[in-house]
């Protein structure tokens, strides 16, 4: 059985995963998340050759962290501004952080774990107050600015994280 590690850092969340890759008969991959001595390990083990279909196992795996990581952070920073919100939805969208539609559906991008804590406020408090302001006028802006005065420099700092999202999960 071939055996592989390394390690993945969610910055927003402060948790650290052992990713393990065993390659084990079958075409599928099954990913088993458990608790070890060394902390949170996942386990993708099946046909861990085919790159493909590892990495759409690994997002997978991603967007689930993200449902019991970010969505409750959603709902509270929500009920917290009392910017209400009527679903929030995990994604692994390519160009977008964050997005909110009209119905107040607010929809987030997985890939925010890998931000610092601050950045991935920073962006739920920006999707919130387009339940608000549904574009960028001076008026979205003085909300964003309410709620995060220093919007301006988390923003550009959002620019230059792109060192920080491992490959298999690139944005």
């Amino acid at each position: 059985m071939n055996l592989k590690k390394h390690r993945v850092v969610f910055r927003a969340t402060g948790e650290v995963w052992q990713l393990q890759y065993r390659q084990t008969p079958g075409l599928d991959i099954v990913i088993r998340p458990s608790l070890t001595a060394s902390g949170l390990c996942v386990v993708f083990a099946g046909d861990c050759d085919n790159r493909p279909l590892l990495k759409k196992a690994m997002v997978e795996w991603l967007k689930g962290v993200g449902k019991r990581q970010l969505m409750p952070r959603m709902w509270a920073l929500s009920e917290q501004l009392a910017l209400p919100i009527n679903r929030v939805v995990i994604r692994h969208q390519k160009t977008r952080w964050g997005s909110c539609s009209s119905k107040r559906y607010i929809n987030l991008n997985a890939n925010l774990l890998f931000l610092q804590p601050m950045q991935m406020r920073y962006v739920m408090i920006h999707e919130l107050c387009h339940t608000v302001y549904m574009n960028h006028s001076a008026a979205f802006w003085a909300l964003v600015e309410q709620f995060e005065p220093d919007y301006r420099c988390l923003d550009k700092s959002i620019d230059r994280t792109e060192r920080l999202i491992p490959a298999w999960a690139g944005h």
